[in-house]
């Protein structure tokens, strides 16, 4: 199966309304605090533990030293339960080195789908970065002003066009990055209204609208769009 680089579509977001390097003063009662619990236990220096309980105490503290700038924490872990999926394959990928690797990445599948949750939230910041890189450096961005800057369409259509064009679990679109394919759907939204509803229609009609949005990738003037065979 084939990767890409997901992290292109989060740098493609945060363009268009910038980062800061601190959150301006906010009630702390009233803030609840989301994170990657994955990222969180990959990140302890596991060298100093001996026992999973030292895990468990690290883990403890960690969260209990939160509160003093949070009223909640929320620890969120991915599954991965399909069988053929980026990530399932990883292990099989890496099996027989004689090395270990620790993946970090952006959770640009979490950015794509905040943008229908801000009912009721006045401001919703996204940490990303590094505090051991100067270019990419620890730094908060604004969803409510990204949620603002796409059109209500654009926002509903990007978690399909994200998991269609390669995550965690499907495969990535040969010879195009998240760069190209958020470069598509932002210029013309409207022709990818039905990804909207991506998650309710049936079989057949999910793959003829996915179908819609890879032959645009490979066909963006609609040279071949009467016929597929010719696309091939």
């Amino acid at each position: 199966m084939r990767k890409t680089n997901k992290s292109d579509l989060a740098h493609e977001l945060e363009n268009l309304v910038g980062s800061v390097p601190n959150i301006p003063p906010f009630d702390h009662s009233a803030t609840v605090l989301i994170r990657d619990g994955m990222s969180l236990v990959q990140s302890f220096d596991v060298k100093r533990m001996s026992t999973f309980g030292d895990l468990a105490k690290s883990y403890i503290m960690q969260v209990q030293s939160c509160f003093r700038f949070t009223g909640k924490v929320v620890d969120v872990f991915d599954r991965y339960d399909i069988e053929h999926s980026i990530k399932s394959a990883e292990p099989v990928e890496y099996k027989g080195t004689n090395h270990s690797q620790v993946f970090r990445y952006r959770c640009s599948c979490a950015l794509c789908s905040l943008f229908q949750v801000l009912v009721s939230t006045e401001q919703m910041w996204f940490l990303t970065g590094s505090t051991s890189s100067l270019r990419d450096c620890r730094r908060y961005i604004p969803i409510h002003e990204l949620n603002k800057s796409l059109s209500p369409l654009l926002a509903k259509i990007l978690p399909a066009v994200h998991a269609l064009t390669g995550c965690d679990t499907t495969s990535a679109i040969f010879g195009f990055g998240k760069k190209t394919v958020f470069k598509l759907i932002r210029k013309s939204p409207s022709k990818f209204t039905n990804l909207q509803n991506f998650d309710k229609i049936d079989f057949s009609t999910s793959l003829s609208v996915a179908r819609e949005l890879i032959s645009s990738l490979y066909d963006p003037k609609d040279k071949f769009v009467s016929s597929h065979v010719d696309l091939n």
